[in-house]
């Protein structure tokens, strides 16, 4: 692995030629890195990025450009959240009412039905990949090639926060389902995840000094990620409300993706919920 130092220099180089002009990313100060020590086996360094000085992991240098331009059109649905919000059980109740729970496509890994859009920016381009099948999309540079490659209507999942995400999103307006979670079941589910996923090995109270201090990647803070008026095209969504009453939370998304695919069958709301295992 790269030194600090060597890897900082080089980070703030790639940063000067790459995305001048566009958003400001340095390298976090030394002080952090330090406290960054043992958070991720994925990513060696860190950077920060943007007005609100977000923490991401340095290969974000190699894909903001397209993440920034990425097209956006009025017919995707958006999932975004800070990370372990609930994101995943949304996304999956979201394509089941966009597509058909009982079609073929349903059998297929979520990655790959409403991928992880800036996933590849959060993994080394050094993974050993040995052990991984070709197609999955934990292999560098899959999931772009996923997201490039989505039939419409797309549905894509994000945890960036709003001044990363890309900028035809503010302009087009595709529908947002944005996914909010007390933040204190967000810190102990967060905490495991980078046990589980990431090899972390610190105490729950570093870790939790690091959400508080916002020195976590993706962060702004756990209340901060599309911190707007409520809009047109936008639900809130409350995981603890939606997973507590199904019979409540579903119709209510069913009403906000109505518009869509209106020469399908809509799927009802028995084959939804048996699909999603609430009943």
């Amino acid at each position: 692995m790269a030194s600090v130092d060597k890897e900082a220099s080089f980070t703030v180089t790639r940063c000067l030629l790459a995305v001048s002009g566009s958003v400001r990313m340095v390298p976090v100060s030394s002080t952090d890195m330090d406290r960054l020590q043992g958070i991720s086996i994925h990513i060696p360094s860190f950077l920060k990025v943007g007005p609100e000085r977000v923490i991401m992991g340095s290969v974000f240098t190699d894909w903001y450009s397209k993440y920034e331009n990425f097209p956006v059109y009025q017919d995707d649905t958006w999932v975004v959240s800070y990370p372990k919000s609930g994101t995943t059980w949304t996304q999956e109740l979201v394509w089941c009412l966009i597509n058909d729970p009982k079609s073929p496509e349903a059998k297929l890994e979520l990655k790959k039905r409403f991928p992880f859009f800036e996933f590849d920016s959060l993994i080394s381009l050094d993974l050993d990949t040995t052990d991984i099948r070709k197609d999955d999309p934990m292999c560098p540079g899959n999931t772009w090639h996923i997201v490039q490659n989505l039939s419409a209507p797309r549905t894509i999942k994000s945890h960036l926060p709003k001044e990363l995400l890309p900028k035809q999103i503010w302009q087009v307006k595709p529908k947002i389902v944005y996914v909010c979670r007390d933040p204190r079941d967000v810190c102990v589910s967060y905490y495991y995840h980078y046990i589980r996923e990431h090899g972390y090995k610190n105490t729950f109270n570093h870790f939790v000094q690091l959400l508080l201090d916002d020195i976590m990647i993706c962060s702004r803070r756990v209340d901060g990620t599309l911190d707007r008026p409520k809009e047109k095209g936008r639900l809130n969504w409350s995981w603890r409300s939606a997973n507590s009453d199904a019979s409540v939370s579903i119709p209510s998304i069913m009403s906000f993706t109505n518009t869509r695919n209106s020469t399908k069958p809509r799927p009802d709301l028995w084959n939804t919920t048996r699909h999603m295992r609430l009943l």
